[in-house]
């Protein structure tokens, strides 16, 4: 009996081990994840900028970027 009950806490323990384990996997692909996203939103934000730079280069040559086709 005792060693049924000692078999039990181990077993117990490492199913806690394991879900600690998965938990932090979890947060590493979350952080992954939110990393990811921000450096979309960076890669967009300057895709924008440069666009917008652009944009204003032409009309300062006097071009509609409008009528580029």
């Amino acid at each position: 009996m005792v060693k049924l009950s000692f078999e039990l806490a181990q077993q117990e323990r490492e199913i806690a081990q394991q879900e600690r384990e998965i938990a932090q996997q979890e947060r590493e692909r979350a952080d992954r994840a939110e990393e990811e996203r921000q450096q979309a939103e960076a890669a967009l934000a300057e895709e924008r900028r440069q666009k917008q730079q652009l944009w204003e280069r032409l009309k300062e040559m006097g071009i509609d970027p409008n009528q580029l086709s």
